[in-house]
């Protein structure tokens, strides 16, 4: 996987095609919330069920997963189900 700065992400963000990053359309929805700053995502949870926000698989890029948590002023937890294997 590419390493990126958060500069990248930075110059980014506005033009990102959220569709490209992610494996779904619910994932797509997820971080367009948190981009948007929806003061109702107080609580994220990640995973591979059907009831977490953000299901996680290897097509995903974590990378703007962390960049749009870190950037979050509303997001107060994030509780994590699962992860892919040999990540770094």
């Amino acid at each position: 996987m590419e390493h990126r700065y958060y500069n990248y992400y930075e110059a980014h963000e506005a033009t990102i095609d959220l569709g490209d990053i992610t494996s779904s359309a619910k994932n797509a929805n997820t971080l367009q919330r948190l981009r948007d700053g929806d003061d109702k995502l107080c609580h994220l949870s990640l995973g591979r069920g059907i009831w977490d926000d953000f299901n996680v698989d290897e097509d995903d890029d974590m990378g703007w997963l962390g960049y749009f948590i870190g950037k979050s002023v509303c997001l107060q937890g994030i509780g994590i189900n699962y992860l892919p294997d040999g990540e770094e």
